[in-house]
C-alpha cells in the first residue's frame, strides 16, 4: 500500500526535528566550551572541534522550509506572488520577531534590574532590529570592546536569517536559471574569499540558505541514512571547519554547507529513529527555536554565578537544568502561540487580499507543513 502524503509529511517533520535537535546541541556544546574552556577540561574538550557549524545546518533547514512556506502560500494566493511575497515576510516576521523580542526585553529588565555593565544599548538595539550580524562584525573587525557577546552574540544567526526571508521570495520566482546563476556566483565568491570568524563575510553567509532553497526544488536521490550517520557527519564538519578557519575559510564554509544539504537530503530518503534518546531527540527539536533564544544568556548568567562556589561539573549541570526549565517556558509560552498567531493571521491577510472569491482563497492548505 502507497505512503499516504500525511504519513510522508510526518516522517519529514519527524527526520528533521532530530537534525534540528542536533544542531542545537552542536551549538550548545560549542558555547559551554566558550564558557567553561578555562574551568573544566571537558568543557575544553567541546571548544576544539567547531560545534558552532550548529548553525549552519539551521541555515539549511530554514531554506529548506522557507521553499516550501513560500510555495503554499503561492498555492493559497492562486499564484499572486506579490500577495504570496507579503504573507511570506509576515509569516516569518511573527513567527521569529515576537518570541525574540520577549526574550530581549527580559535580558534589558534584568540587567537594568541588577544595575550591570555587562553589555550596551547598542547590543540589544542591534539584536532588536535584527542586525545583530553587523553589530557583532563590527566589534571582531574593528577590535571594539563589546562585552555583551557571550549574553546576546547568538542574535547575529537570527539577523541573518530575517535578511535572508526578505530575499527568499525573489530567489523564488525568478526563472530557474536566473536563480542558479545568482545562486552559484554567490557560493563561488564566498569559496573563493577569506572569511575569518566574527568578520563580515563569515557573519553574512548565505550557501545553508541557498542549499536549503534548492534542495525545496530538487532533492538528489540520495540513499537514506540513520540518526547516528548524520551524527557522525555533524562532527565531521565540525572539525572540518576547525582546520579550514587557519587557511581556507571561505572554501570551508561552503563545503560544510554542502555537507550538510547532503546530510538533509539523505536523512529526509530515512525513517525517524526509533528509542527513547531519538524521542527526547525530536522533542529538542521542536522547541529549538526556544532553546536557541534563551540558552547563552542563562548558560553564562549561571557560570558567573556558581562556578567559584559549586565547581565546573555541578555549575554546568545547574546551567543544562536551568536552560531546559526556560526553554519549555518560552516554548510554550511564546514560540508556540507566535507560531499559530503567524499562520492564522497570514491566513486572514491572504483571505482578505485575495482577488478570488474569498471562498477560493486558501483552499490549497489542506496539508500545509508545520513551517
Amino acid at each position: 500500500m502507497r505512503e499516504t502524503t500525511a504519513l510522508k509529511s510526518e516522517r519529514r517533520i519527524g527526520v528533521i526535528d532530530e537534525l534540528r535537535g542536533l544542531a542545537f546541541l552542536a551549538v550548545l556544546a560549542s558555547h559551554f566550551g566558550l564558557a567553561y574552556g578555562l574551568d573544566s577540561s571537558f568543557a575544553y574538550g567541546l571548544a576544539l572541534p567547531a560545534f558552532g557549524v550548529g548553525v549552519d545546518l539551521f541555515f539549511i533547514i530554514a531554506g529548506y522550509f522557507a521553499a516550501q512556506s513560500f510555495h503554499q502560500l503561492a498555492l493559497s494566493s492562486h499564484g499572486d506572488w506579490k500577495l504570496a511575497t507579503v504573507a511570506f515576510w509576515l509569516r516569518r516576521g511573527i513567527r521569529i520577531a515576537l518570541p525574540a523580542w520577549v526574550v530581549l526585553i527580559v535580558i534589558a529588565a534584568i540587567r537594568y534590574w541588577i544595575g550591570g555593565r555587562s553589555m550596551d544599548d547598542a547590543d540589544l538595539i542591534a539584536a532588536s532590529s535584527f542586525v545583530a550580524n553587523f553589530h557583532w562584525a563590527s566589534c571582531s573587525t574593528q577590535l571594539l570592546a563589546c562585552p555583551g557577546q557571550m549574553i546576546s552574540g547568538h542574535f547575529w544567526s537570527l539577523a541573518l536569517e530575517m535578511q535572508f526571508y526578505l530575499a527568499a521570495p525573489l530567489m523564488l520566482i525568478l526563472p530557474r536559471r536566473v536563480a542558479v546563476s545568482i545562486g552559484m556566483l554567490i557560493l563561488i565568491s564566498g569559496a573563493l574569499a577569506p572569511r575569518p570568524v566574527g568578520g563580515y563575510l563569515w557573519s553574512v553567509r548565505s550557501e545553508g540558505f541557498l542549499f536549503g532553497l534548492a534542495l525545496a526544488r530538487w532533492r538528489p536521490a540520495l540513499p537514506g541514512i540513520g540518526l547516528m550517520q548524520a551524527a557522525y557527519w555533524l562532527c565531521v564538519a565540525a572539525v572540518f571547519e576547525r582546520i579550514a578557519q587557519r587557511g581556507f575559510s571561505g572554501a570551508g564554509l561552503t563545503i560544510v554547507a554542502i555537507l550538510f544539504a547532503l546530510t538533509l537530503a539523505s536523512r529526509l530518503n530515512g525513517e525517524p529513529s526509533i528509542g527513547q534518546a531519538a524521542a527526547l531527540l525530536r522533542a529538542i527539536g521542536r522547541c529549538s527555536y526556544a532553546a536557541y533564544l534563551v540558552h547563552l544568556p542563562i548558560l553564562t548568567a549561571i557560570h558567573d554565578l556558581t562556578v567559584g562556589s559549586l565547581g565546573p561539573a555541578l555549575s554546568m549541570t545547574t546551567a543544562i537544568l536551568a536552560i531546559s526549565v526556560m526553554t519549555i517556558i518560552t516554548d510554550l509560552c511564546f514560540a508556540r502561540p507566535a507560531a499559530n498567531l503567524s499562520r492564522h493571521t497570514t491566513d486572514l491577510f491572504i483571505i482578505m487580499n485575495c482577488q478570488l472569491p474569498k471562498n477560493a482563497c486558501g483552499a490549497s492548505q489542506r496539508l500545509r507543513p508545520r513551517v
